[in-house]
């Protein structure tokens, strides 16, 4: 039950008689977080502000100073300050109602979260001009944990200062969407004391709700560790002062002469009577902590006084205060087990695929004229199994008559290209010899080629939300999308001055004059591999989030100055939310004021389900049917729906130019140089992996080592690191070695690791690496700068215990996953789920073997760099 004003300023008094007053001033600090994950939380943006604002004021008003019966003056001073990555003060420490003013000018920041500088400034003004020299100081920081950067230290670091400060923190969580890993960071020992569950904001109902339970709790507490209500206790009476004794009377004087003999003393007074006993001290109620009272009057179970003796130091109890919690209670058992569930009915067997046709042996040509003799025909290879020939898996594209078979051979043909996962092409030709025209003879082939996609002379411009909000991993998604599907549209202009081909550019953003590009005419963008290098390099801003100057930005300074005659331009813009207030929302429809500009816009998240996000999305789409596309999830922009989807927009008439034999190879990408790489390999240790495979799949992970650049040491913020951990059953998980640049640790670890054997559970086995292998008791151990890159090395056959869960944790880890598949025998639904619906990051292979192929090694490489 809330408590009202007068209870909560009881909990600091006893009742008692005292003979002087004593101060006792208390300094409370308010930390405010105040970045975009805050703001963006509750719509409008910055409504969740002015509720933590609401509460704040709350609780400031509920700090009432008190002089209590003479005995105990208590003065509260507040103070705050505000904070994203930077931080403004709103209040020095200063009396309530001062306070109040300021906080009510706060407006939020909205940029990315140093809560490490936020703490660090925070020390300095309490202790640069505290109050009272001698007054307690709290901390209160209301946070929602999340943190995109740690330039002043780190948050464990600038907590700990700040309690060899004796400063006691509480932290309130801004409302339940919290990394609560990071709020007992800052807290105060114990964490159940000093954090708990204090929510200073509920949304989870149709409007937000001021949390006053938080603020009585966190009052209490606070009364419990004040010291300075310790008084002197009354002084017992002086015992009266004995009287004197009588003078004894002179004898009478003898005769003259002779003298008399002096009198006997007199006789001795009467002892003075022993002083009055000091009062007996008045018990005080027993504090909630539980400490016994000192000794003396008004002392807290004070005893007797001693005679004429002043009494001792006692406390005053606190009425009602509850001492720290006791220790958490057992766990209550299990209920019991649930019946299970009825098997499902089995689906029906999917129809095999036609077989291929066997190609039949060519026949010799027939004899033209002199000089022009016909060439055998060749040998048709054998048909394939029945998949190749129904083409699974790739969307066919039709093309022009390719100037010769790439199967061998030569005569009329017609040729269907198309373009699967890694840039593999699968060509269909189809012959139809001229002396035997009943008998067509059908061939695929699966070749590596570098067959060319042209879409005529085109500017694309990506512009991509680089914002806090959206996060490593799905800023890395949007990365993925992008070079996805520029792979799609085959080859690249190689002189970006050429008024013919395709050039990419790409616009990231966060806040104000944070925008970075890839720009359209940039020279050393020349080739596929250069485009997806420069785009791999780019890094998450964790701002802000001004979309209206970002489309402003993109205009000006890559379409406006460099923009080519013949060129069709198209703009696909990718945001997760709302933008700014701050920015000009005029600009929205900034890229429609040229018509020769096409532009596609993609809201990510339930909020445009919302009629006013949806209009925003149609101003930057200029109002274009069919040009505003959403999805609920980040990971749906890498399925290959929609990235057939988006190919058709920006490449809707595309010619397809297959290329004479040899077939070229597209220049691998560099390996991970100066790119800050984090490796976690994931191995299956499980019985279906067998010995043969596990002993392949080891020989790939140690060849990837050997491959990459390896940082030089544990403190280099570029190149990679590679950490291994082998998995079998619930409680079997090993971690081989833990993130490492020492290339012998690797290849010695590898080569005395032993093969499970066991069951698999792959959920289980995520858990454990993100608790060992990413994070460790609180500490992050990945780099927060680097792309953290989960690599399952698995056949998805796993048990599904814990499993959402593992995903889970791998998202809030920030991790990217990659799936190594071998084989036909898998289960498709586990390994989507733990590829983040990305279809494109599952690689395939027959079987273990072809990890040590050159074609697909070189693909994994690219993939990871």
């Amino acid at each position: 039950m809330m408590m009202m004003r007068s209870e909560v300023i009881a909990l600091c008094f006893l009742f008692g008689a005292a003979a002087h007053k004593h101060e006792c001033p208390i300094d409370v600090y308010f930390t405010i977080d105040t970045s975009e994950t805050i703001a963006l939380q509750e719509p409008p943006p910055g409504s969740l502000v002015e509720s933590i604002k609401m509460f704040t004021e709350r609780f400031a008003d509920r700090l009432e100073d008190a002089d209590y019966k003479g005995l105990v003056q208590i003065r509260w001073q507040i103070g705050g300050l505000h904070f994203s990555q930077t931080q403004q003060v709103f209040s020095r420490i200063q009396a309530k109602d001062a306070f109040i003013q300021g906080l009510r000018g706060i407006r939020y920041l909205g940029k990315g979260t140093y809560i490490d500088c936020a703490l660090a400034n925070m020390t300095q003004e309490m202790t640069r001009l505290p109050s009272n020299p001698g007054a307690l100081r709290f901390a209160v920081v209301i946070t929602d944990g999340h943190v995109t950067g740690n330039p002043c230290g780190g948050v464990k670091v600038t907590a700990e200062r700040a309690r060899d400060e004796g400063i006691r923190m509480f932290v309130v969580a801004a409302t339940k969407n919290v990394d609560e890993t990071g709020l007992r960071e800052i807290a105060n020992s114990p964490a159940n004391v000093y954090r708990k569950d204090f929510l200073a904001v509920d949304l989870s109902g149709n409007k937000p709700v001021i949390q006053l339970d938080t603020i009585d709790r966190i009052i209490k507490t606070m009364c419990y560790k004040v010291k300075c209500l310790e008084t002197d206790g009354s002084p017992g009476p002086e015992g009266h002062r004995g009287q004197k004794g009588a003078k004894g009377d002179n004898g009478n004087p003898g005769p003259k002469g002779d003298r008399g003999r002096q009198g006997d003393p007199g006789i001795e007074g009467p002892i003075g009577q022993p002083g009055v006993k000091g009062e007996i001290g008045i018990k005080g109620e027993k504090g909630e902590i539980g400490t016994e009272g000192k000794k003396g009057v008004a002392g807290l179970g004070g005893r007797n006084g001693t005679d004429g003796q002043k009494g001792k130091i006692g406390r005053i109890g606190a009425p009602g205060c509850k001492g720290d919690p006791g220790d958490r209670g057992r766990r209550g058992d299990f209920g019991p087990k649930g019946t299970p569930g009825t098997d499902g009915v089995k689906g029906d067997k999917g129809e095999a695929g036609p077989e291929g046709l066997r190609g039949l042996p060519g026949e010799v040509g027939n004899k033209g004229t002199k000089g022009d003799n016909g060439l055998p025909g060749p040998r048709g290879p054998p048909g394939t199994s029945g998949d190749a020939g129904k083409n699974v898996g790739h969307r066919v594209i039709p093309s022009p008559v390719c100037s010769r078979c790439l199967c061998g051979g030569g005569g009329s043909l017609s040729c269907r290209v198309s373009v699967p996962y890694r840039e593999m092409v699968t060509y269909t030709h189809t012959h139809t010899h001229t002396h035997t025209p009943l008998t067509p003879v059908t061939l695929y082939c699966v070749v590596r080629a570098d067959c060319e996609k042209r879409c005529g002379a085109l500017d694309i411009v990506f512009v991509i939300d680089s914002s806090e909000s959206v996060g490593l991993t799905n800023f890395t998604l949007e990365k993925n999308f992008v070079i996805n599907t520029i792979n799609r549209l085959g080859s690249m202009a190689k002189d970006p001055n050429s008024e013919t081909g395709t050039r990419v550019g790409v616009v990231q953003y966060s806040h104000s004059g944070t925008f970075q590009a890839i720009r359209l005419n940039d020279s050393k963008i020349d080739s596929l591999s250069a485009f997806k290098d420069a785009v791999k390099r780019l890094e998450w801003i964790a701002g802000g989030t001004w979309t209206p100057s970002a489309l402003k930005y993109a205009y000006d300074h890559l379409i406006k100055d460099s923009r080519r005659a013949k060129a069709n331009v198209t703009v696909v813009v990718i945001t997760d939310g709302r933008f700014d207030p701050r920015d000009d929302d005029s600009l929205l429809t900034y890229l429609c004021s040229d018509p020769s500009v096409d532009v596609s816009a993609i809201g990510i998240g339930d909020m445009f389900d919302q009629i006013e996000e949806n209009e925003s999305l149609k101003s930057i789409a200029c109002q274009r049917d069919g040009r505003v596309l959403g999805m609920r999830r980040f990971a749906d922009l890498v399925a290959e729906e929609f990235i057939d989807k988006i190919e058709t927009v920006l490449c809707p008439d595309p010619v397809i130019v297959c290329p004479d034999l040899p077939c070229k190879t597209e220049p691998a990408v560099a390996s991970c140089v100066q790119r800050p790489v984090d490796l976690v390999f994931m191995l299956d240790g499980s019985e279906r992996m067998g010995v043969e495979n596990h002993r392949r799949a080891k020989e790939f992970i140690e060849n990837v080592a050997r491959r990459l650049t390896l940082a030089n040491g544990q403190s280099d913020d570029r190149n990679a690191r590679i950490a291994l951990l082998q998995y079998g059953s619930k409680s079997e998980q090993k971690v081989e070695f833990s993130l490492t640049h020492n290339l012998t640790v690797i290849a010695d670890s590898l080569a005395g690791m032993s093969y499970m054997d066991s069951a698999s559970s792959l959920g289980s086995a995520i858990i454990h690496a993100v608790n060992n292998l990413v994070m460790s008791q609180g500490s992050r151990l990945a780099r927060r700068n680097a792309e953290l890159s989960f690599v399952f090395i698995t056949d998805g056959i796993t048990a599904s215990e814990s499993l959402e869960e593992g995903v889970s944790a791998m998202r809030r880890a920030e991790g990217v996953p990659t799936v190594i598949a071998m084989g036909t025998d898998t289960d498709q639904d586990v390994l989507r789920k733990v590829a983040l619906g990305d279809t494109s990051a599952i690689f395939r292979g027959e079987d273990y073997a072809t990890l040590g192929k050159p074609t697909f090694f070189e693909r994994f490489i690219r993939w990871v760099c």
